[in-house]
């Protein structure tokens, strides 16, 4: 059966994991409020999903999308971007889900693990879009990746 946490607890734990890893970057979750007239270095997550299949009686795979928006601002070092992007790229590694929250269920246990998908389409993607608006001196780029979740339950 279907598990109404599911979406909670994968949220929960990617948005940790990332934050844990961004190395000083500023973190923001899409659709929490910030400020939007100061130039800094953000990362700005978006998880789709989990998209939940029954795969046989009670085998489950969940599959989410994990989308990185960065933001850099322009200035004489060139590389900003670039080194925003490796240093994100490198966050997308195997994700452990754990059952995070106060509520009845919520233990902190681990769920199970997201591995990140490696075929020809489902690598690790990179986007640059560069200077988005002419009289706003930031650059933006995404770093992209796609998991599965194999589940009994």
């Amino acid at each position: 059966m279907y598990n109404e946490n599911w979406p909670r607890w994968v949220f929960a734990s990617i948005s940790q994991y990332f934050y844990d890893n961004r190395q000083g970057i500023e973190f923001l979750v899409e659709g929490q409020v910030h400020n939007k007239t100061e130039f800094k270095d953000t990362m700005e997550l978006r998880i789709d999903g989990p998209y939940a299949t029954e795969i046989s009686k009670d085998y489950w795979k969940l599959y989410s999308e994990v989308n990185v928006l960065l933001t850099s601002k322009m200035d004489l070092d060139l590389y900003r971007i670039h080194r925003n992007t490796g240093i994100v790229a490198a966050i997308f590694t195997p994700l452990q889900i754990f059952k995070y929250g106060t509520g009845p269920g919520d233990d902190q246990s681990l769920l199970g693990c997201m591995t990140l998908l490696q075929e020809y389409r489902n690598t690790i993607q990179i986007s640059h879009f560069g200077q988005i608006e002419p009289n706003v001196e930031l650059l933006q780029a995404t770093v992209e990746g796609h998991y599965n979740l194999f589940l009994s339950v």
